[in-house]
């Protein structure tokens, strides 16, 4: 009985004491006790200030109208870079770009391959008589020579500029144009009539601006064109100047003139623009004749405004490891007005936002840059933010920066890149390059505990953007990349298509991710990951560039599927299996079908002829486990 009552006496005394701890323990959220990052100050408020707000108000400023399309050397995109470095400036940062004139670093390193190159505004002249006009306010470049210096030269106005037998038409029937400056106007006749015999409203072959510039050029010997927009076919009241590039620059010089330029140089003829553009539309017939005015061009090309990456330093805590570097990245520019690298041929002329390509990484960059600097986190190594400019030119300012390091490419532990991360897309995002560092496979799994993202991981670094230049170097890298859309290189790649919310989630664990690397206590050692496991990817071992008509072969490489199946370099791939190719975007997405093993029909241009082949893609060679080589027991020696 006795032992009974001291058991139940104990047990009592038990629970009162383990009651009395618990109440006097300060409860743990679940988050806090279970995040393997929750004990590093400054994380959670670093973390806390990236937000779908911000994110989206800077966006829409970055990807506006105003800035034009963003292309190196262009207003938008030289606004755009100063508005980072101002950024950076009021965050405290340290500018680590080039040295300015007064011995202090800027924040920002120049480049010449990548820039705006032109018609030199120092050195250009277009005068008629007494009048004379300006670059830019009058007339723009629509194709490029390196130099040009005419004078008095008589002009000819040639219609539309076109010749075409099979529409048996002809603006030259009569003319002698040689040596000789013609007014063009830009398109065709009756571009508007979709019962016009000129294709409809669609783009006639002879019309194109390639062809106009080869029929007078170098057919005709012409010296000088100047093309402007007609008023019947387009808004008299915008009288837009478009800038065109031509790729026969060794021809002669195109230049897009406004219309009262145009009706200066009619003068005297007793004729009109649009009375000139009425009679040949209304009679379906060149109306070419020579005009009463001479006129002088004086042009030097040359650099205009050089390219800019922009770099700003958060300095590391620790003395033995602050030299070392982790630079996070994007670039900031944007094809402008698609002139080069657009999707839309048919829109080029037309302003190319780049909200996800790639503004969305850009505004990833100075938000994160605004995350260290006001949350009070802490980080051995230093962080580099950089806003490459040029990428969509081919990589040049990231490749500039490899070949001409601000920190030495020994110091630099790592760079993780963003390109594209505003379509986020049921909760799914991509990080690549994962492995290239044996660390980083523990590093984002901390990093992304409590991510409402599903988390990809590729351990392959390829891809056509900025990490690619570091991948070179062998520095590890990771690529955050949210996938594809439809809207890539073209007009329509606007903010209010993108999701601020997922961006934000992004950016939150790439923060995350930073600091844990930042404070590594070894530097990320680079693993060779092409050797350490197979490709999942088809390869047709060739190298394509978009083209008009499909994806055209620049390089075949030996012993591959291409090089088998017969392809050569300028051969244009226009069909593999029951997909279609209409640039070097649609070949990618036509192999995604093709399986390992498989062969396919594949359908390309060889000059003017067509050609149907078969391409053999052999099974893929799995990586096996080498078997250990049998035991032999060795007799012993006595």
């Amino acid at each position: 009985m006795k032992s009974t009552r001291r058991f139940i006496v104990t047990l009592l005394l038990t629970t009162l004491v383990i009651s009395l701890i618990s109440a006097g323990t300060p409860a743990q959220s679940s988050a806090t006790s279970s995040d393997p990052m929750g004990n590093i100050a400054g994380v959670k408020k670093g973390v806390d200030s990236i937000t779908a707000e911000e994110f989206r108000e800077q966006l829409a400023w970055w990807a506006h109208d105003d800035r034009g399309g963003r292309e190196p050397g262009t207003p938008g995109n030289i606004e755009a870079g100063d508005a980072a470095a101002a950024e950076f400036k009021r965050l405290g940062l340290e500018p680590y770009g080039d040295m300015g004139k007064d011995g202090h670093r800027t924040f920002f390193q120049y480049f010449d391959r990548g820039g705006k190159f032109g018609f030199h505004p120092k050195d250009v002249q277009l005068t008629a008589g007494n009048r004379s006009w300006i670059l830019g306010k009058d007339y723009t470049q629509a194709s490029w020579t390196k130099e040009s210096d005419f004078k008095n030269l008589p002009v000819v106005f040639a219609g539309y500029g076109i010749v075409s037998r099979t529409l048996d038409y002809n603006d030259y029937a009569g003319m002698d144009v040689k040596d000789k400056a013609i007014l063009i106007f830009n398109h065709e006749p009756q571009e508007k009539n979709p019962q016009s015999r000129w294709y409809g409203t669609r783009r006639t072959p002879e019309a194109t601006l390639s062809r106009k510039v080869r029929n007078a050029a170098f057919r005709r010997g012409v010296k000088l064109i100047l093309m402007v927009d007609g008023p019947l076919h387009h808004d008299p009241a915008r009288d837009q100047l478009t800038p065109k590039k031509s790729s026969f620059r060794r021809f002669c010089p195109v230049l897009h003139i406004r219309r009262a330029v145009a009706e200066a140089l009619l003068e005297g003829s007793g004729k009109t623009l649009e009375g000139l553009q009425k009679a040949i539309d209304e009679n379906d017939a060149p109306a070419s004749m020579p005009l009463k005015t001479r006129i002088s061009f004086k042009a030097r090309y040359a650099l205009v405004k050089p390219a800019r990456n922009i770099l700003a330093l958060f300095r590391g805590s620790s003395p033995k490891l602050q030299d070392e570097v982790i630079i996070v990245g994007a670039h900031y520019d944007h094809i402008g007005v698609g002139m080069y690298g657009s999707a839309s041929p048919s829109r080029r002329g037309e302003i190319h936002n780049g909200a996800d390509d790639n503004a969305t990484g850009s505004v990833g960059v100075l938000e994160l840059a605004e995350a260290f600097a006001e949350s009070g986190v802490k980080t051995k190594r230093s962080i580099l933010f950089m806003l490459f400019d040029a990428e969509e030119k081919g990589l040049l300012g990231s490749f500039h920066y490899v070949a001409h390091p601000l920190v030495p490419l020994d110091k630099t532990a790592a760079m993780m890149n963003m390109d594209m991360i505003g379509h986020v897309r049921n909760n799914k995002m991509s990080v690549g390059g994962t492995g290239t560092c044996a660390a980083w496979e523990k590093i984002l799994k901390k990093a992304e505990h409590g991510s409402p993202l599903i988390w990809r991981h590729g351990r392959s670094a390829s891809g056509g953007s900025d990490h690619l230049a570091f991948v070179r170097k062998r520095i590890p890298v990771l690529m955050y990349h949210s996938g594809m859309n439809p809207y890539y290189h073209s007009p329509d790649d606007d903010a209010f298509r993108c999701n601020p919310l997922g961006a934000q989630e992004v950016l939150r664990t790439l923060f995350r991710t930073l600091v844990l690397a930042a404070n590594l206590d070894r530097k990320p050692v680079w693993t060779n990951y092409r050797s350490s496991v197979a490709s999942n990817r088809l390869n047709l071992g060739v190298r394509v560039r978009s083209h008009k008509k499909g994806a055209r072969v620049v390089k075949v490489t030996a012993s591959t599927p291409g090089a088998r199946a017969g392809l050569k370099a300028g051969d244009i791939i226009i069909r593999i299996g029951d997909s279609p190719v209409r640039n070097r975007f649609g070949l990618s997405r036509a192999l995604r079908k093709v399986k390992w093993g498989q062969s396919v029909e594949m359908e390309f241009l060889r000059g003017t002829k067509k050609m149907n082949v078969t391409a053999h893609f052999p099974k893929r060679k799995k990586p096996g486990v080498k078997k250990p080589e049998p035991r032999i027991k060795k007799k012993k020696v006595i």
